[in-house]
């Protein structure tokens, strides 16, 4: 039977500004999330080996084909799903031939959560003069963090060429309670009972923490009492310490995966937006 590919990860995805929107209330630029051909050829590499599959081009009625084939052992046969491309704005002819390439692996399946991309991504950007690029030439997004479920984007955060979160979904929204409402003030013994104290699921689930029991060791080394004797001061400064530190594993990771993605890229590859 044929190899399910897997969804990308968020370093495997890059980012593009679609179109800028000026008003006089608003500035600012819409994000496409696209794939590029070598993710394509590194995903099914790694899914049916780089012997168990191969590509050929075709032209049928003046348009360009790729046709991917995968080996099924179960058949003794190889299975094809072919599509077309659409030529660049560089170097035509190599531009349409990545993106037959990469049309006919979204045929396979890889990539194909991308579709599920919220509609409208957009976030504010300061613009030129024209209103038809960012002010700032080093504008860049990352796509920092990705989830999926049954192959459809459930979350979704983009960051900036400087770290900075530019684009989260869903929204988080929070409602402040009203000023008029006739909820009592919580009495001090009630704030008592909301004290939640630290727990491996929290350091594991909430701050990403892969070694819980070294990390008990160290904040209980710090404040020189055990973890069940934490009382709400000590709690609170070892929760601003682990957001700390998971801060700074979040950024060292963002720089990583920004440093791979340039890596990676070349003026060569033209991008496949997931938009048509």
């Amino acid at each position: 039977m044929c190899r399910k590919f897997r969804e990308l990860k968020a370093e495997e995805i890059d980012v593009r500004i679609g179109q800028t929107i000026k008003s006089q209330n608003w500035e600012g630029v819409t994000l496409l999330l696209y794939k590029n051909a070598r993710v394509d050829m590194d995903i099914l590499d790694e899914t049916v080996g780089p012997p168990n599959w191969q590509r050929k081009h075709e032209v049928i009625n003046e348009n360009l084909y790729c046709h991917v084939g995968v080996w099924c052992e179960e058949k003794k046969d190889w299975v094809w799903k072919s599509d077309c491309g659409v030529e660049s704005n560089t170097e035509k002819e190599k531009g349409e031939a990545s993106d037959a390439f990469k049309r006919a692996c979204v045929n396979w399946g890889i990539g194909r959560e991308l579709y599920s991309a919220p509609k409208g991504m957009m976030v504010t950007c300061e613009l030129d003069q024209t209103g038809k690029k960012p002010k700032d030439k080093k504008t860049k997004f990352y796509v920092s963090d990705i989830q999926y479920e049954n192959r459809k984007i459930v979350s979704l955060s983009i960051v900036d060429q400087n770290g900075e979160v530019a684009y989260t979904y869903p929204k988080s929204s929070c409602k402040k309670p009203s000023q008029t409402s006739n909820v009592k003030p919580i009495q001090s013994k009630e704030k008592k009972q909301d004290f939640q104290p630290i727990t491996k699921t929290e350091l594991i689930g909430v701050y990403g923490v892969q070694a819980p029991e070294k990390t008990i060791t160290w904040l209980e080394g710090k404040l020189g009492k055990e973890l069940a004797n934490f009382n709400e001061k000590d709690t609170a400064w070892a929760r601003q310490q682990l957001e700390e530190a998971k801060a700074e594993r979040d950024k060292k990771k963002a720089e990583e995966r920004k440093k791979a993605r340039l890596d990676r890229i070349s003026d060569d590859d033209i991008p496949f937006p997931m938009e048509d």
